[in-house]
């Protein structure tokens, strides 16, 4: 049976993936984590569009995007395949040519990236692949994004939802204030937990691995009611 829309959007995930972690450069930091992000949330925005296919005069900038996205954290060597195989299954519109039309810069500064060539920038050199801020990304596809799928972006979001996010964060780090008693509100229950455990005689890396808490943890909490 042919592979369903998610399956093929999945296999394609993985296949990136694995490419990633042979790439000279390493997939990992915030850098290729937010790009890792961009990339989930454009899949969001074409899983919203499936029934209809996304609009015509956006499928470039569709396509542009998620080629850029996959540059970040694909082999070079597999970015061009990665991306015929984003397109045929994304935006089956684009013809093969179309596709590497468009998106030969993107490949082309992949591989100058991966030969360890800069591009001046400003004052600095930096990484010759295209990197945008979130607004701007949001703004280039906000025509594609309804109201109702905001909540579930990450990374292509408008600044003014990312500081309201900042700041719901920060209200549940300052309620989730200390004791007074060298834990968290949060961690009391997982405290008394640990003080019981350890007053049963179970060692200190039993309780560390049962409750999810860092053996130096549980030594803090339970080194005098231990006693």
């Amino acid at each position: 049976m042919p592979c369903t829309r998610g399956e093929i959007r999945d296999l394609q995930a993985a296949r990136a993936k694995r490419g990633a972690k042979k790439a000279k450069r390493a997939a990992s930091g915030t850098i290729f984590d937010r790009w890792h992000l961009v990339y989930a949330d454009l899949h969001r925005i074409l899983d919203f569009h499936w029934f209809g296919g996304v609009a015509e005069g956006h499928r470039n900038t569709m396509l542009f995007h998620l080629a850029n996205a996959l540059s970040w954290f694909t082999r070079h060597e597999a970015l061009e395949d990665e991306i015929s195989a984003v397109a045929r299954t994304q935006i089956p519109s684009l013809s093969a040519r179309e596709v590497r039309e468009y998106t030969g810069p993107i490949v082309k500064r992949a591989r100058a990236a991966a030969d360890g060539d800069l591009l001046s920038y400003g004052n600095r050199l930096v990484d010759p692949r295209y990197r945008y801020r979130r607004e701007t990304l949001y703004r280039a596809l906000e025509p594609l994004i309804p109201a109702g799928l905001l909540p579930s972006m990450r990374a292509i979001i408008p600044d003014e939802l990312a500081q309201e996010r900042r700041e719901a964060r920060d209200r549940a780090r300052h309620a989730d204030s200390y004791t007074g008693q060298g834990v968290r509100c949060s961690n009391v229950e997982l405290r008394e937990e640990a003080i019981k455990m350890r007053s049963q005689g179970l060692p200190v890396e039993h309780i560390s691995q049962t409750l999810g808490v860092g053996v130096a943890t549980i030594y803090r909490w339970t080194r005098h009611k231990s006693k």
